[in-house]
């Protein structure tokens, strides 16, 4: 079956000849921006699929073609940076980020910021996100600029090559942070890319580059990061503490006083242990409740079954629940997949569909099996491109 246009639905389906074509990466590159805000698993799921397809005709394609594609997948990787471990996020920012930075497609700090947001009220995995981002980016090996830079390291001038570690060094050594502001902003941004040596050295692309990197990485550094979830306009939650006094007796005076005046008066004419206040004499029914005839005894009922269709024998249900997927109700998300490829019931629960486990639903816990996905991809891919560098 030919496809007319890709679209998340049928992508799993196309012939990886069909990459080839150069109008065909426009419609992936929509698909990846669309899938990138539905969430992680599905941008780790089209990674999959794409980077199968890639393994296929990477040789037979141009150079300038398959870069682009490895850009998508790079582009696909921070939208599922929730699916990598800490020590991977650190490694793809210190060796596969500086791409996305360049290109205008998607904006690098939004992405972080709402993958961040995730973790609000975990601010232990907040931390440790954020320092594997930031030592991520202090170690980058990539290179931005023509020309190597010299740095001050422990007093000595030395000059190095323009990688982001680098650039991110100078910046430091350039701009300190004072023990009681703690941060940096524009101003400090804008003079560094102005009025640096080796700042000056750069294109104005670089440059504009090098802005965007310093910002981020001041925001990543330096920013409380407290987000507030309440919906625009209306007021501000804030916590405050009431004193409540307690009392010191639980017991009025007055109560407490006519107690004590009964038991001194019961107690006063013997010796013989206080009356208990408590009663425990029987309780009596009302006399108009204690005849006879006032109680309507009835016969016990056999209650009537209601009129329910019998139940289906088990052999009979089983069948049903191995039954391609149907519905009156309108289908979404992996539901809408299932029923297109005609998987059961039985099929969605047990996830033991003809091995397609890109139909999980949202509502299962997807981090292990898209954690080992996104690893798969990261291997496969690294044999991908030691494949093709021979060859291009």
């Amino acid at each position: 079956m030919k496809i007319i246009s890709i679209t998340e639905e049928n992508f799993s389906q196309i012939d990886s000849q069909e990459l080839l074509n150069p109008a065909r990466y426009v419609e992936v590159e929509n698909l990846v921006l669309a899938v990138g805000w539905e969430g992680y698993p599905q941008a780790v799921n089209l990674a999959s699929i794409l980077v199968d397809r890639l393994s296929v005709v990477a040789e037979k394609m141009p150079k300038e073609l398959f870069a682009k594609y490895l850009f998508l997948l790079r582009v696909l990787k921070l939208f599922g940076l929730r699916a990598l471990t800490d020590k991977e996020k650190q490694k793809f920012f210190s060796e596969g980020i500086l791409d996305v930075f360049k290109s205008d497609l998607v904006n690098v700090h939004e992405q972080v910021d709402y993958t961040l947001k995730a973790y609000a009220y975990a601010p232990d995995i907040l931390k440790s996100l954020r320092d594997s981002l930031i030592t991520g980016l202090e170690k980058n090996s990539e290179i931005l600029g023509k020309k190597n830079i010299k740095v001050t390291f422990n007093g000595e001038d030395r000059l190095v090559n323009p990688m982001v570690q680098n650039w991110l060094a100078d910046y430091n050594s350039l701009f300190h942070t004072s023990s009681q502001i703690k941060k940096r902003g524009g101003y400090e941004q804008i003079n560094y890319i102005t009025g640096s040596s080796n700042a000056r050295l750069l294109e104005k692309q670089d440059s504009a580059v090098l802005l965007k990197l310093i910002q981020f990485y001041d925001w990543l550094k330096f920013d409380p990061l407290l987000y507030n979830f309440r919906e625009q306009g209306s007021p501000l939650w804030e916590e405050e503490i009431i004193n409540v006094e307690k009392p010191e007796k639980f017991i009025p005076d007055d109560l407490a006083s006519i107690i004590e005046n009964i038991r001194s008066s019961d107690s006063s004419n013997g010796n013989g242990p206080e009356k208990s206040y408590i009663s425990t004499e029987k309780l009596e029914l009302p006399e108009e409740f204690q005849k006879q005839d006032s109680v309507v005894k009835t016969p016990p009922v056999t209650p009537t079954p209601p009129n329910v269709p019998k139940l289906k024998p088990m052999e009979e249900i089983s069948n049903l629940a191995s039954k391609p997927l149907t519905t009156s109700r309108p289908l979404v998300g992996g539901y809408k997949a299932a029923a297109a490829k005609g998987v059961s019931a039985r099929g969605i629960l047990s996830q033991s569909d003809d091995g397609d486990k890109g139909l999980k639903m949202s509502w299962q816990n997807p981090e292990p099996d898209i954690q080992a996905k996104q690893q798969e991809i990261d291997k496969k891919l690294e044999d991908l491109e030691k494949r093709t560098k021979g060859s291009k």
